[in-house]
């Protein structure tokens, strides 16, 4: 089950989030997750994110190329927050002129979910403000929208791909779903 919010106020601030359960422990869901680079480039415009081998850390910098059609804009991002095992937080800002072409924050991130259902949850949130105001914002609400729901179906769908390699079968029991590893491991993707 998927759940999306947006709001977006008459200042043009955005509160975006969308949730969706994972049939797996919090700590299967991160082996995935934990992959930095190829988790933010998920997303529509996210052209790349290259971190030139450092790992990920709060406080790093890094270019955020953004395109959009046959054009690529320029943007930086820095990871403001990182809890391993947890949760991260980033910038995507326009270079230069900060306040600029929706400067916002994303947060990945895992919860445990409720007992009954087991697994965890994941939760994407997009908080920022919205500069082109020409745009009516009922059509604001639904672009942010639709690409926030895009990029987590694209996360989520990875965690369980590579959660089905590396040999976690997913089932349901009477419990809810749950993640059984009694299935033969395959290669999971590296440790980070």
């Amino acid at each position: 089950m998927t759940r999306l919010g947006v709001r977006l106020d008459s200042r043009g601030r955005v509160r975006a989030n969308w949730r969706a359960h994972l049939p797996l422990p919090r700590s299967a869901a991160w082996r995935t997750l934990c992959h930095f680079e190829r988790i933010v480039c998920l997303d529509h415009f996210h052209r790349s994110a290259d971190l030139d081998g450092r790992p990920p850390a709060a406080g790093l910098e890094f270019d955020l190329p953004h395109r959009i059609g046959p054009w690529t804009i320029a943007r930086r991002g820095r990871i403001l927050l990182w809890r391993e095992g947890r949760s991260y937080v980033f910038s995507d800002l326009a270079r230069g002129r900060r306040r600029r072409a929706f400067p916002h924050v994303f947060v990945v991130a895992l919860d445990d979910a409720s007992r009954p259902a087991g697994g965890c949850r994941l939760r994407l949130e997009v908080r920022g403000r919205w500069t082109t105001n020409w745009l009516p914002g009922e059509l604001t609400r639904a672009w942010i929208g639709w690409n926030l729901a895009a990029m987590g179906q694209r996360i989520r769908n990875a965690i369980l791909a590579d959660a089905l390699r590396a040999g976690v079968r997913l089932s349901r029991g009477e419990a809810g779903c749950s993640a059984d590893r009694s299935a033969a491991p395959a290669p999971a993707p590296p440790p980070c």
